[in-house]
C-alpha cells in the first residue's frame, strides 16, 4: 500500500500484532487489529477489530467490531458491533451486538439491534428497524420492537406456474388497508383474503374470522 500508518497509543501499547495489508492513507492505532485495504480508514484505541475495505470508515474504542466496506461508516464505543456496507452509518454509545446491514444514515445505539435502509434509527434494545427512501429519520419507540416504514407491505404466499403472484395468495397493506378493504389497525393483523380471513390481536389470539363484507 501507500501512506499507511501504524502508531502507538499510551495504555494500549505499540504495533502489537496489527496488520495493514494494502490500501492508501489508512491509520492503525489499535491492538490485534487488521485492515485489508481501502483508503483513509482508521482503527483507533481498539482491540481485535477489522476494516475489510471501503473509504473513510472508522472504528474507535469499539473492540471486536467489523466494518466490511462502504464509506463514512463509524463504530464508536461498545463491542461486537458490525456494519456490512453503505454510507454514513453509525453504531455509537456503549451498545453491543448490533448490526447495520446496509443503506445510508442508519444509526444504532442500543444492544442486540439491527437496521437496514435509509435513516433507520434505534436507541432501544432488541430492535429491528427497516425503512424506505423517505428523507427523514424513522425511529423505534420501545425495546424489543420490529419497526417497518414502507409505502406498501406485500406478502405473497401463492404463485402460478410461471412464479407470478396469485391474487388470492397475496396480502397487501397500503395506507392501513388490506387488499380486500378491511382496515388493518395496530395492534391487529388481518391475515387471509376476501373469502377467508382471520384477525389476530397483539397476544396472538384470534379475535374474528369469516367472510369480508361487500
Amino acid at each position: 500500500g501507500y501512506g499507511n500508518v501504524m502508531g502507538y497509543i499510551a495504555g494500549l501499547g505499540s504495533l502489537y500484532r496489527n496488520a495493514i495489508v494494502g490500501g492508501q492513507g489508512n491509520t492503525m492505532l489499535g491492538v490485534v487489529c487488521a485492515m485489508l485495504g481501502g483508503v483513509g480508514n482508521k482503527i483507533i484505541n481498539t482491540y481485535y477489530s477489522t476494516i475489510l475495505n471501503g473509504r473513510d470508515n472508522t472504528i474507535n474504542n469499539a473492540s471486536t467490531s467489523l466494518i466490511l466496506a462502504g464509506r463514512y461508516n463509524t463504530i464508536s464505543g461498545g463491542y461486537y458491533n458490525n456494519i456490512l456496507g453503505g454510507y454514513y452509518n453509525t453504531i455509537s454509545g456503549e451498545g453491543h451486538y448490533n448490526a447495520i446491514i446496509g443503506g445510508g444514515y442508519n444509526n444504532l445505539s442500543g444492544d442486540y439491534s439491527a437496521s437496514f435502509g435509509y435513516k433507520a434509527v434505534s436507541t432501544f434494545d432488541g430492535t429491528v428497524v427497516f425503512s424506505d427512501t423517505r428523507d427523514y429519520n424513522f425511529n423505534t419507540v420501545m425495546n424489543d420492537e420490529m419497526a417497518l416504514r414502507f409505502k406498501q407491505l406485500r406478502v405473497v404466499t401463492n404463485v402460478d406456474g410461471l412464479g407470478s403472484p396469485i391474487a388470492s395468495g397475496t396480502f397487501t397493506v397500503t395506507s392501513g388497508y388490506s387488499t380486500f378493504g378491511m382496515p388493518v389497525l395496530v395492534p391487529y393483523l388481518t391475515v387471509g383474503d376476501s373469502t377467508n380471513f382471520t384477525v389476530i390481536n397483539e397476544e396472538g389470539h384470534q379475535t374474528m374470522a369469516g367472510t369480508a363484507r361487500p
